[in-house]
């Protein structure tokens, strides 16, 4: 096994409820070819969690942005690029910074992570990137925990990493998805049920 492993496939081929268009990614072509989850958490424990949205100059976080408002599709990779258009649009008032769950994900594996160990798991040049995965992403790993979780733990154990280990379980996720009815709302994913509920985009998940 490789040490250079930065990933776990859980879904081959493109997902027919993933409305994304890939063709101006590293993919090369508007479908993609599966998908893949990081083989650590973006943040590593209570005293790293993120927001969805927090701009602290004011204490706003009511913001939509124009993602998409669905529970169940899979549109991870645009939800987060809406994020990124949203904030270049609105340079000088919003930044990525203000949007700390997607801007963990982009900012995975790179020299600018959270964490200096996590350089180590870049995406693949021929890739998407890391991205923030939607609800409907976030609740089929749920649903796949017993055969993902115990992947994910073999891994850490043969690449003897702490840092490898399946979502913690009794935490809320952030997904990419916002609530439709209130801007100051997305969707979460709670890890020990399999639930998906919206919370204000200012709790740390």
């Amino acid at each position: 096994l490789s040490s250079s492993c930065v990933g776990l496939v859980f879904y081959v081929g493109h997902h027919t409820d993933d409305k994304t268009d890939y063709s101006t990614t590293k993919i090369g072509q508007k479908q993609c070819h599966g998908y893949v989850m990081a083989l650590t958490d973006v943040n590593t424990g209570s005293n790293d969690r993120l927001r969805w949205e927090y701009r602290s100059s004011d204490n706003k976080y009511n913001q939509q942005v124009g993602a998409s408002t669905s529970k169940s599709d899979w549109n991870g990779y645009s939800n987060t690029q809406a994020i990124k258009q949203y904030v270049a649009e609105n340079s000088g008032y919003w930044a990525i910074t203000d949007f700390p769950a997607a801007n963990g994900c982009l900012l995975y594996g790179t020299g600018q992570s959270l964490h200096a160990w996590q350089k180590v798991y870049a995406a693949p040049t021929n890739s998407s990137g890391w991205f923030l995965p939607s609800a409907g992403q976030l609740k089929y790993l749920y649903q796949n925990h017993s055969d993902l979780s115990a992947r994910i733990q073999s891994l850490g154990r043969k690449l003897d990493s702490s840092y490898i280990k399946w979502f913690s379980t009794g935490y809320y996720y952030w997904s990419s998805s916002e609530g439709s009815d209130r801007s100051y709302r997305a969707y979460d994913v709670d890890f020990g049920s399999g639930g998906v509920d919206w919370g204000y985009k200012d709790y740390t998940g």
